[in-house]
């Protein structure tokens, strides 16, 4: 009776088991329930851990290629990303994929050879609705042109401009219009003043993630005039970002224009960032009236260089606590110290 179950029922029962792991098993029962057990279990997520999934899954697609297209996430965490892995990918990666998760080994130049060679063979209009491709440890030139040829339909990217030359960096800025799904970015890069942030930002027009790591041996800060002038006639607000997350240097100018191109962000996390005015940064901050701000790392040995007495910054920051207490602002926001981060939570905007 089970055995003569029709496939498009088969398919339907298979859907409510949890795991593709229970799924696999259920394709052992009898060989009916093959093909409906496999066409449901590719279509689960599956991580491949270790070279032992990788020779699994390679084993159910080797012997029907066709079953490569049914596969739509599939996500990398094994170490050993050799040329099985490789092979594998060239059943695996269709037009159907639409998420390929991971993080590759050094450069990832094999991995990404193999889906630009796939995709090479296919119309550019093929790959619609893959929205992620893993990254490398170390960003290339070669992981920005597969990044380029999925560009109407990612939603992720990470770039890197910390290691690259003058000609590098200029074509990478060359190639970074056009993404329009873009959702979530991972940006680092080296600057010298506050423009050159823009000059990549002003691509993104629908970011609802940011998360930005800086690094400088040589900056200008605006003054605060300067800085509000130039955003209000420059800069391009966008109204989708709800997480911002930055590390590393932090201007005083650099979160004074963040705040202005993204007034609706709702969680903002810094991690132990260098800043040139302690004062203006906790100013700028305690006015944002995010839903929550979370402070890493900051002055854990209450020193921290750039204040005009030498005090640290949550000896500052409690300072402006106290002053907007004077003044009867209390109570727009609840702050709470520990040794690990300094957590911010703005109780008028809950409320509202």
């Amino acid at each position: 009776m089970w055995k003569d179950l029709p496939q498009k029922v088969a398919i339907k029962i298979f859907r409510y088991v949890n795991t593709s792991a229970n799924v696999g098993q259920c394709r052992l029962v009898c060989q009916n329930w093959q093909r409906p057990a496999d066409r449901v279990m590719l279509e689960k997520q599956i991580i491949l851990k270790d070279d032992k999934d990788v020779m699994r899954l390679y084993k159910i697609l080797c012997g029907v290629p066709a079953r490569g297209g049914l596969i739509k996430h599939l996500r990398l965490e094994t170490q050993s990303q050799n040329y099985l892995l490789c092979e594998l990918l060239y059943l695996a990666f269709t037009p159907a994929m639409e998420r390929l998760e991971g993080e590759l080994l050094g450069y990832g130049s094999d991995i990404l050879y193999e889906i630009n060679f796939k995709a090479s063979g296919l119309p550019s209009s093929s790959f619609t609705g893959l929205v992620a491709i893993p990254k490398p440890q170390m960003f290339s030139i070669m992981y920005l042109n597969t990044l380029v040829k999925f560009k109407k339909s990612l939603r992720r990217m990470d770039i890197d401009l910390t290691n690259q030359g003058i000609l590098e960096q200029k074509y990478i800025m060359d190639q970074l219009g056009g993404f329009e799904a873009l959702t979530k970015l991972e940006l680092k890069m080296n600057i010298s003043d506050l423009t050159e942030v823009d000059k990549v930002l002003m691509h993104f027009n629908d970011l609802e993630e940011l998360s930005i790591e800086l690094r400088s041996d040589c900056y200008f800060v605006m003054s605060e005039g300067r800085a509000r002038i130039w955003a209000a006639n420059t800069v391009k607000t966008v109204k989708s970002l709800k997480t911002l997350r930055i590390e590393g240097l932090c201007p005083s100018d650099v979160l004074e224009y963040l705040i202005y191109k993204y007034p609706n962000v709702k969680s903002f996390e810094a991690i132990a960032l260098q800043v040139d005015s302690p004062e203006r940064l906790i100013k700028t901050i305690l006015s944002a009236k995010w839903h929550e701000a979370i402070l890493r790392n900051f002055d854990g040995a209450d020193n921290l260089t750039g204040t005009n007495d030498n005090v640290g910054f949550r000896t500052l920051l409690g300072r402006a606590i106290n002053h907007n207490a004077t003044a009867k602002q209390a109570n727009l926001y609840r702050v709470i110290f520990d040794d690990e981060k300094i957590h911010i939570s703005w109780i008028q905007n809950k409320i509202q």
